[in-house]
């Protein structure tokens, strides 16, 4: 039981730390694609669970919206995603950093 809740501890201190990594993707990734933000929700995905990691999945568009998929086929659209989720990783990491002392 004792390595049970001590598993289940830090997963919790990843989950705490992956909605802070999916806050910070989510805000600079609509800012800087003038999207709207429909909000960063936690939920057991299994491709997440085992994540011994901050770990996001990151839902940028549905194909069955034309427009989105419009954007979606665009390579410029695509590299400048890239970019920003990018740039939020380096400002999340450039936090969690300075929490840790480094």
């Amino acid at each position: 039981a004792a390595v049970g809740l001590s598993h289940f501890k830090h997963l919790q201190e990843f989950i705490d730390e992956s909605m802070e990594l999916a806050a910070s993707v989510q805000s600079i990734v609509c800012k800087n694609m003038g999207m709207v933000s429909r909000g960063a929700k936690s939920a057991f995905f299994w491709v997440l669970r085992d994540a011994m990691m901050p770990a996001v999945l990151i839902e940028v568009g549905f194909l069955t919206n034309p427009f989105e998929e419009s954007r979606l086929r665009s390579e410029e659209f695509r590299d400048n995603l890239v970019s920003s989720i990018c740039d939020a990783i380096v400002v999340y990491k450039s936090k969690y950093e300075g929490k840790m002392g480094f």
